[in-house]
């Protein structure tokens, strides 16, 4: 979809304005559907690079309301910064600007205070929700 294409064109270029060698710390891999099979990383790739980034960014495949990708609890529960064009994100207890930079509903010009600002930590009640080891415990024992 060249309209994600094109936002994270926006977002690439203005933090290349913020700041000036950013381009030697943006990391992008995108994966061509018409190529996955050459094109994947493997999961233990993904998790050593993700665990190594501050930002993560997460788009939609489809629709801004389609819900949201693993990324995003996995980007929580590792208190990582997501820039998204998913608004589903608005309407999550987990949502907080500190947190997430919504592509179609933030101005660019927050991104310079976003990448800056201090992440605030999710609060353990909602963490909990999202980190699936709570997902198998019995709450009646």
């Amino acid at each position: 979809d060249k309209s994600r294409l094109d936002d994270l064109e926006t977002i690439r270029n203005r933090l290349g304005s913020i700041f000036r060698r950013s381009s030697d710390y943006i990391n992008e891999h995108m994966v061509n559907v018409n190529n996955f099979d050459n094109e994947r990383i493997s999961y233990e790739d993904y998790l050593e690079m993700i665990g190594k980034t501050e930002i993560i960014v997460d788009m939609f495949r489809l629709d801004p309301y389609e819900g949201f990708s693993f990324r995003i609890p996995k980007a929580l529960m590792l208190n990582r910064k997501v820039i998204t064009n998913r608004l589903i994100i608005l309407e999550c207890d987990f949502y907080d600007p500190s947190r997430f930079f919504i592509i179609g509903h933030d101005s660019i010009d927050r991104l310079e205070e976003f990448v800056k600002s201090d992440y605030k930590p999710l609060p353990g009640e909602i963490s909990d929700r999202y980190d699936c080891r709570n997902w198998w415990k019995n709450d009646s024992m």
